[in-house]
């Protein structure tokens, strides 16, 4: 069986870009060099000169000038060597710049601790109106567009919680 990969647009920088970053964004500098920062809220450490420790999700990697260190759909970071990296990946054409409100609305925000309780409170208080408006209103366009309505408050409320806690 075979696959293709799905087409993401990612971001990629070389090691002189991360280390402008660092000098650019509170790293500890040292010797002239970014000794420790933070690059997309992940802790990258100065190894060496020639050398940046990366976390991934697959554990600390190594980052030299042979690589380019990729940001990926999710956030997550790692390098990449440039031979397989020129390969794999083409530019992006400048119109699919990723905007960062598009990027978080459209993207599935799995539920932090605390929030699926939230979400029920939401739900049930919503459901109680539901309820009292199915009691006190005669069936009609007007009744249903109420109903309508209620149902897509929830589910901004819900949004709200997961994109911006």
């Amino acid at each position: 069986m075979k696959f293709r990969k799905k087409a993401v647009v990612i971001t990629a920088i070389t090691f002189e870009e991360l280390i402008e970053y660092g000098k650019n964004n509170g790293g500890n500098i040292v010797n002239g060099m970014p000794w420790s920062f933070n690059y997309n809220g992940h802790p990258v450490t100065h190894e060496n000169d020639e050398c940046y420790l990366i976390p991934t999700l697959e554990g600390t990697m190594r980052f030299t000038p042979e690589d380019m260190l990729i940001t990926g759909f999710n956030g997550e970071i790692y390098p990449c060597k440039k031979e397989i990296f020129t390969k794999t990946y083409d530019a992006a054409e400048k119109d699919v710049a990723q905007n960062p409100v598009i990027e978080n609305n459209f993207k599935y925000h799995s539920p932090k601790s605390g929030q699926p309780e939230k979400y029920t409170a939401i739900r049930e208080k919503a459901k109680e109106l539901a309820y009292l408006i199915a009691e006190l209103c005669p069936s009609s366009r007007e009744s249903s567009v109420a109903m309508t309505n209620l149902e897509t408050a929830v589910m901004w409320a819900n949004a709200a919680i997961a994109r911006n806690e």
